[in-house]
């Protein structure tokens, strides 16, 4: 392979938490290069479960970079300084922020990452023992690139789990919870057509 050819030392196939949190954590590692690919056009954390008053699972301290490096600038608290919002957070003494909150500092962090590569479809991996290294063939709209990395990270996510035996689709009233908010009007009309 020409040296000429850049060659990433990782490569993240899948752009949601944990590669976000990833990518923060090695933007400010000196001489350390990543490339992370998605197909969504931008960041996007279950829109389909965005309510209202949801709330996360786990502390607000359980954000994307705090437990590696509780000084970040990607941390949730260097979030709320930048929006004018921290002691509003501090005086509210609630450690469980909401998912739409969460997913506002999420996009916040993205926004500021050039090495996420949104609209990225990664078609095909490919290793090359001869150089050690892996190639990836990502189409970015009609455009066909190549990069090359050293190590992947794959982190896709998890695909909404539907028991066997259950409808496909959504003719019969059933939905998973990762699509409500998608669906949220059509069960209202059918729920209110039901009294």
């Amino acid at each position: 392979m020409p040296s000429q050819i850049p060659v990433h030392d990782f490569a993240g196939i899948g752009i949601g938490p944990f590669n976000l949190g990833l990518a923060a954590l090695t933007a400010t590692v000196p001489g350390l290069q990543g490339v992370f690919f998605d197909t969504k056009p931008q960041f996007s954390w279950h829109p389909g479960m965005l309510l209202d008053f949801s709330k996360m699972q786990v502390p607000f301290m359980a954000d994307l970079v705090t437990g590696v490096d509780p000084t970040s600038s990607f941390s949730y608290l260097a979030y709320l300084k930048k929006h004018n919002r921290l002691y509003q957070f501090v005086i509210l003494e609630d450690n469980y922020i909401t998912r739409k909150e969460y997913a506002a500092y999420c996009s916040w962090v993205a926004d500021q990452l050039p090495a996420l590569r949104f609209g990225h479809t990664v078609l095909n991996v490919r290793y090359l023992p001869e150089q050690s290294i892996y190639a990836l063939e990502v189409k970015a709209g009609e455009t066909l690139l190549t990069y090359h990395a050293r190590h992947l990270v794959i982190g896709i996510g998890s695909s909404p789990y539907t028991p066997p035996g259950m409808p496909p689709n959504t003719t019969a009233g059933i939905i998973h919870s990762s699509q409500y908010l998608e669906h949220q009007s059509k069960l209202y009309q059918s729920a209110s057509s039901c009294n």
